[in-house]
Formats: structure tokens, C-alpha cells, sequence
């Protein structure tokens, strides 16, 4: 027993700062799932058992592909870049990968919201990085956009030097932050000869796993568990990659979006339709009522259950740190009133003002 916690602890000691935010997003995720009644303790405790499992190995694997003899720095021998398009789906798909020829690129989060305008380019940067840092963090540093200007360096100089022979596979899904993503990536790739192969996952996933008596409706990758992305994978892995002409088309359309300068964008009748911040606010007022009706007494509502309730309304992807920017702004307006510390979202209420 103590043999395999200190061998866990050396596994530990080597997890990256990309793949322990993969993992602690994943976990994140599947227990908010059982919080709000979309999956049972029982299928919570089967699917950590597996996230840790495949965590574990995932682990192994890295650590026997770095190292080799004493003295030697093995080099890994990548055949494909796999890119997701955030920290949820990044985990899960190195979860679900048992081959050390494949590698995972992770994109920053939540490019459905804040400025896109000429993002592939310093200036765009720094620009959405000072919008995300005055509008979206709440945190008294800086970490917000120091992760973001360090994983978009990370992204554009992968792919700037990567070697022809390695095939890129991008994982989608049907929402504006994915959608924006493989714009960007394929632009970002214009100057490249390598084979590009795109996965619709959230396309795929009803095909192959919803029945006449249970269905989900999944909306990004990232709600996609590793299992069944590696089904996913097996399944679509040899369809035809993109032609010169898709690739073209999309980094053209890529150049018209780094034009815009909205700050929120959906997936609407297969486009991304550019709207204001203030488009959701509605369904969050709309939804406080709704809660205060089943109340007693009109009091206060934890800010995490509205948000919550928000989301799961909501058609689209769109990530709770926007909903909480919209929330906050909603306090300011005078619309709702609030209690507690607005520091983190679980740890202050709010209520509509009722005059």
C-alpha cells in the first residue's frame, strides 16, 4: 500500500500546470453535474474511478517517453497534434489517447466572448487580454492574463514550426468558442502543408450514442467524457481531411471575424452571429423571477444556482465567468440587489429588486 501512494507521489510530482487544470476542470465538471441532478452519485463515482485511472496512466505514459536510459532525454515521435480548444477538452482527450504519437494542443478559453479583433496578432492580444483582465477577473493579480498571453504563444509557435509530416486534429463542436477556434487555427496554419482533420464531436456524439429512450444534448467538447471521445475517435478517425479549398474558406472567414468588434458571439443556423454583452441578461432576470416564484419568501438566491439554472436554459455555449461579469454588471445597474462577497461566485446571493 505505501509501495503505490509514494509511486502515485512520483507520478504527481511530475504533472504539468496544463494537465492538472484539465484534470481539476474535468473533475469540476462531473460534480457539478451531480449538484444539479444530471447524473447520479453512482455514475459520478464510476467516472471519477475512470478520469483517475486514465489520469494514471496518461502519466505513465509521459514519464516513460521522456525518460529512457540514465543520462537520456528520450524524443517523443509525434504523428499527430491533436488541438482543443480549451482546458476541459484538452484533459479529456489526453485522457483518451494511449499512444505516445499523439500530442495535445490546448487553445485559450471561452472564444465566444470578449474582443477577437485581430487577435493573431500582438496587438489583437494584448487588447483581449486587458478586456478579460478589467471585465472578467475578480482576482487582485494578473492571472488571467498571464495564462492567456502564455498559452496564445504557446499555440501560434506549435503550429508556426510544426513539421509537415505531423497530421493536426481539431476537435469541435457546434457553439461560437470552437467554431471561432478552428477558424483561427486554420489560419494560423495558412503557410502549412500538413493533412488537417476536423471532428465534429458534438455531431458525432447523437449518432452514436443517444437511443430512442435516452438522449443528451451535448454542446461542446469539453461535456464529452474520455470514453466515449475514444469511441468518437475510432469511429471518425478515418474520414477524408480538409481540402485546400475548406482550409482557405475557413481562414478567409477567419479574417473576417478578426474585423469585428463585439464582445459576444453564439452559434445560430450553423454561422457566428456577433451580438452585445447584454444579449443574456434577459434569460438571467427571466430566470431569477422564476426562482423567486417558488420562494415563500422573496429572499436571496445564491449566485451559483442562478447561474447554474442559466446555463442549463441556455441553447448555447457560454461559460459562467461571463455570466457572472453579466450578473455583477446587473448589481451595479441597480437590478439586482446582493449579500456576501462577490469575490467568488459561490460565495455571494443575489435578488431582484422588487419596487
Amino acid at each position: 500500500m505505501s509501495d503505490n501512494i509514494e509511486k502515485r507521489k512520483e507520478l504527481i510530482s511530475s504533472i504539468s500546470e496544463d494537465t492538472a487544470r484539465s484534470f481539476i476542470l474535468n473533475a469540476w465538471i462531473r460534480t457539478t453535474s451531480v449538484k444539479e441532478q444530471k447524473q447520479t452519485a453512482e455514475q459520478f463515482s464510476q467516472d471519477m474511478v475512470k478520469l483517475f485511472d486514465q489520469l494514471e496512466s496518461y502519466l505513465k505514459r509521459a514519464n516513460n517517453r521522456n525518460v529512457g536510459h540514465i543520462g537520456h532525454v528520450a524524443q517523443p515521435v509525434c504523428k499527430r497534434l491533436h488541438v482543443a480548444f480549451g482546458l476541459s477538452s484538452a484533459g479529456s482527450l489526453r485522457a483518451m489517447l494511449d499512444t505516445d504519437e499523439d500530442q495535445v494542443l490546448t487553445t485559450p478559453e471561452h472564444l465566444e466572448v470578449g474582443p477577437i479583433w485581430q487577435l493573431h496578432k500582438m496587438t489583437g492580444l494584448r487588447q483581449r487580454c486587458e478586456w478579460l483582465y478589467a471585465n472578467m477577473s475578480h482576482v487582485p493579480d494578473d492571472e488571467v492574463v498571464q495564462y492567456e498571453m502564455r498559452t496564445w504563444q504557446q499555440l501560434t509557435q506549435r503550429l508556426r514550426r510544426l513539421p509537415e509530416h505531423i497530421e493536426v486534429v481539431i476537435w469541435c463542436g457546434d457553439n461560437a468558442h470552437e467554431q471561432v477556434g478552428l477558424r483561427l487555427v486554420l489560419y494560423l496554419l495558412r503557410q502549412q502543408t500538413n493533412n488537417v482533420h476536423v471532428i465534429h464531436a458534438t455531431r458525432a456524439f447523437p449518432t452514436l450514442f443517444n437511443t430512442p429512450d435516452v438522449s443528451y444534448d451535448v454542446r461542446h467538447v469539453g461535456e464529452i467524457g474520455p470514453d466515449k471521445l475514444k469511441a468518437i475517435w475510432e469511429q471518425y478517425r478515418g474520414e477524408p481531411t480538409l481540402t485546400k479549398e475548406q482550409r482557405e474558406q475557413l481562414a478567409v472567414e477567419w479574417e473576417s471575424l478578426a474585423e469585428r468588434c463585439e464582445h459576444l458571439r453564439m452559434w445560430k443556423d450553423k454561422q457566428i452571429v456577433h451580438t452585445t454583452v447584454d444579449e443574456l441578461d434577459a434569460i438571467i432576470i427571466e430566470v431569477a423571477k422564476r426562482l423567486h416564484f417558488y420562494q415563500e419568501y422573496k429572499g436571496f438566491i445564491k449566485s451559483a444556482r442562478l447561474i447554474g439554472e442559466v446555463i442549463g436554459e441556455s441553447d448555447q455555449y457560454i461559460g459562467d465567468i461571463f455570466l457572472q461579469y453579466r450578473l455583477r454588471s446587473l448589481i451595479e445597474s441597480g437590478i439586482f440587489d446582493v449579500e456576501g462577497d462577490m469575490t467568488h461566485m459561490r460565495t455571494y446571493s443575489v435578488r431582484l429588486c422588487f419596487k
